[in-house]
């Protein structure tokens, strides 16, 4: 398997994977519990004890947060399916990808390094939800959200970099 196709399969995968996750999960930020079922309120709860994530116990403490999530159900989402579509064909049938893709990254990076940075600097004890109280749990929730961050600058430089967006190039090679 070339590294296209592997490259295609994480994008194919990272948006398909964010379209369920955007409207069951992170959409819980921004509308009233009443909207959701009880099972998927229990999931939420699960989570915020098990990474004490304090941007989604309580997002109205952190109004960019808020920001963020509503950018993501209003804009990214009707973006995730037509970039799980393109990366499920690949870039190569699929180039005009590639302006949209390297915009979602840089945003959604920039996000997420703002997210890491609270998460690794700022005191928690202020706030009447559970945050980190160590480095261990302070790490934990910084996987959870770096793993975003990765694959959005892995997007970045294939963006950037690679000749596979260019159909003039690869007719050349």
């Amino acid at each position: 398997m070339g590294l296209r196709l592997v490259l295609d399969v994480v994008f194919c995968g990272y948006f398909g994977f964010h379209i369920p996750t955007t409207v069951l999960f992170n959409s819980q930020a921004l509308f009233p519990p009443w909207v959701y079922p009880q099972w998927l309120k229990n999931m939420w709860v699960s989570y915020l004890e098990d990474f004490r994530d304090p941007f989604l116990a309580d997002p109205s403490s952190f109004p960019w947060f808020m920001a963020t999530c509503a950018v993501e159900f209003s804009l990214e989402l009707p973006f995730f399916f037509i970039a799980a579509y393109a990366y499920f064909y690949g870039v190569r049938r699929c180039p005009w990808i590639r302006l949209p893709s390297l915009m979602y990254s840089v945003h959604t990076a920039t996000s997420v390094l703002a997210i890491i940075f609270t998460t690794w600097l700022h005191d928690f004890t202020l706030y009447k939800v559970a945050g980190p109280r160590d480095v261990t749990e302070r790490m934990r929730l910084i996987c959870v959200y770096g793993f975003f961050f990765v694959v959005c600058v892995l997007n970045i430089l294939d963006t950037c970099f690679s000749s596979a967006y260019n159909r003039d190039k690869e007719k050349t090679n």
